[in-house]
């Protein structure tokens, strides 16, 4: 219309009812533009992803059920699988004794300056990859007088299983200039071990 109202073949007031209703159009394909947004970004809420990796139990609700936006409602539990984490506790007295001989050089803890720690199942088998503590609690638990650490184990092969009851052995470093005795010399009593040395 823009060269036919120059030339005067239209009125202006046709040329101006047609811009009106073109910039109408172009507002309308915006607005709906804008709802495709919103409907896009509802649909993304229906797809949850999981911040870890890991194997999922059973689901928690079924498909179709009514789920609230404004609570939030359990779908399924993820467990992590590698690495597990084992947590445990340990006498605060025995955690103080360790520090006290690793500060004085007593304990070796080798290059990398981690504790390791050996898992042992409910029926008396070891865990063949050792773990290392990753977590070492500041305060003692005044019920119990222990201390809460974390070890994390690699499990590759999906052996460990969450909630699983394990013994944790700690390996804290290596004695410097210790004595290494066979059990079967040792003989213990009520006082505690004994040793008999032959000499000359």
């Amino acid at each position: 219309y823009r060269p036919l109202v120059s030339e005067n073949a239209i009125s202006q007031q046709e040329y101006d009812a047609a811009v009106a209703a073109a910039r109408e159009a172009e507002a309308n394909v915006a607005q709906i533009r804008a709802q495709l947004d919103a409907a896009s970004l509802q649909l993304g809420y229906t797809t949850v992803r999981a911040p870890i990796a890991g194997r999922a139990s059973r689901a928690q609700v079924t498909e179709g059920a009514l789920v609230s936006q404004t609570e939030g409602t359990l779908l399924t539990r993820i467990e992590q699988i590698t690495p597990v984490y084992v947590s445990f506790s340990q006498s605060a007295s025995e955690v103080l004794a360790i520090r006290r001989a690793i500060a004085a050089g007593e304990l070796d803890l080798g290059e990398n300056e981690q504790v390791e720690v050996r898992l042992q199942f409910s029926d008396g088998t070891e865990y063949p990859i050792p773990g290392y503590i990753d977590f070492l609690d500041f305060s003692v638990d005044e019920e119990t007088g222990t201390v809460d650490l974390r070890a994390e184990f690699p499990n590759p092969e999906g052996i460990l299983l969450p909630g699983e009851f394990v013994r944790a052995r700690i390996y804290a470093g290596r004695i410097s200039n210790g004595i290494a005795v066979p059990q079967r010399a040792v003989t213990v009593n009520e006082d505690g071990g004994s040793v008999f040395v032959v000499d000359g």
